[in-house]
């Protein structure tokens, strides 16, 4: 055990020695992981109380009713301002403008079209919200209006009113009841919504963190094959072993190794992701521990296999970041695999990038338990002896 501590230790201290091995480590899984989680933390996110500025030249009651119908719906926030105003920070970037121009009640009372004019930015995703808002609001206040309007001219035109009186009541009345019957229609969309979990929310920024995490620690990890084929090459292994030194000890020592860089390397990667973007990993520390260890020992065991394959450190290093991109794309982790078409989804099954994927989401947005990640931790703990048992069958000394 001894052996293969100091053998670790020796590759650790070469491998770190140079500045670009902390590129890699440390430096890049952070910036990239600030980088694509951190996007989509941005203001141009779905939120509550998005502000929408309100022109009202009409200055009439079913204007002012509209406006306090917005600001009854949550997810806007209207400021009334001026024409000029609006204008102005429209084109400074402002989200919405809502122009009410004059003559709008009583366009709606003679039932005619409302002229509302609704002006949305239109690279600004949070648009579609304020639109269905504003929908909302016209219908549920101008609809009873409308058909109150054109019950009471029907009725007016019958000479069923005797005086001015009798027609305004009749026309409240129509109002309250349209109203009444149009709060009270049936739904046609049922939203159900699964039981909420003791796990943090899940959103793009988590699936981001977390899907830097395994390209950046899978690709180091693969590199392992780097120093298989360095010491090949240049002689070093052949003579370590012409001293009391196993092949079982050289290979542990070099595994052990750079398996405890990469458990340290994504405790630093989870660290970041929980204090700087409040990701949550789950209420299982355990199966946490366990998807990563078993991740880890898959890609490391990968990287020792790929060592036996290649003829230079010049192509084992090309390979290896290469490759880990390559199954990092199709594990998932750049892209959520429901934008894949089919076939890729197939391919998606053999990658353990694909595996370690679904183990941390089941932790994450699940809040799944150690019990439940057992499968996918099986699975690439799978790969890892498949891996290792083709690297152990054609390791050569020379």
């Amino acid at each position: 055990m001894q052996k293969i501590i100091q053998i670790a230790q020796r590759d650790i201290k070469l491998e770190f020695s140079s500045p670009m091995a902390w590129l890699t480590f440390l430096i890049l899984p952070v910036v990239f992981t600030a980088i694509f989680a951190g996007q989509f933390s941005s203001d141009d996110a779905p939120a509550p109380g998005l502000t929408m500025l309100v022109v009202d030249e009409d200055q009439g009651q079913l204007s002012a009713d509209l406006i306090a119908e917005l600001d009854q719906i949550a997810s806007v926030r209207p400021e009334t301002t001026t024409l000029a105003d609006a204008d102005e920070r429209y084109l400074d970037g402002a989200l919405a403008v809502l122009h009410i121009p004059a003559g709008f009640e009583q366009a709606v009372l003679s039932g005619q079209s409302s002229a509302l004019d609704l002006r949305i930015q239109p690279s600004n995703t949070n648009g579609q919200i304020v639109n269905q808002a504003v929908q909302s609001a016209v219908a549920d206040l101008v609809g009873p209006l409308q058909i109150a309007a054109a019950s009471t001219q029907r009725m007016a035109a019958n000479g069923t009113f005797n005086n001015q009186a009798e027609e305004d009541a009749w026309f409240q009345t129509i109002r309250e009841n349209a109203a009444a019957e149009l709060a009270a229609k049936p739904e046609r969309v049922q939203l159900t919504q699964p039981a909420e979990t003791d796990a943090s929310g899940f959103d793009i920024a988590s699936q981001q963190a977390l899907g830097q995490l395994i390209t950046w620690v899978f690709i180091p990890l693969i590199g392992v094959s780097v120093l298989f084929v360095a010491e090949r090459q240049y002689g070093t292994l052949s003579r370590m072993l012409t001293t009391p030194t196993s092949k079982a000890t050289y290979m542990g020592g070099v595994i052990f190794g750079q398996l405890g860089k990469g458990l340290v390397q994504m405790l630093i990667l989870v660290l970041f992701g929980a204090l700087a973007f409040g990701i949550g990993y789950g209420n299982s520390p355990g199966g946490l521990a366990l998807v990563l260890f078993s991740f880890g020992l898959a890609a490391v065991a990968l990287g020792t296999m790929l060592g036996t394959f290649v003829k230079s450190d010049g192509q084992a290093n090309g390979l290896s970041i290469m490759l880990g991109m390559v199954l990092a794309l199709l594990g998932g982790c750049w892209y959520p695999l429901e934008f894949f078409p089919p076939a890729a989804k197939f391919v998606a099954n053999f990658t353990p990038t694909s595996w370690a994927l679904r183990g941390l989401t089941d932790l994450v947005v699940r809040g799944d338990s150690l019990i439940d990640v057992v499968p996918e931790s099986g699975v690439l703990l799978l790969f890892a002896a498949v891996f290792f048992s083709v690297g152990v069958w054609r390791f050569r000394y020379e």
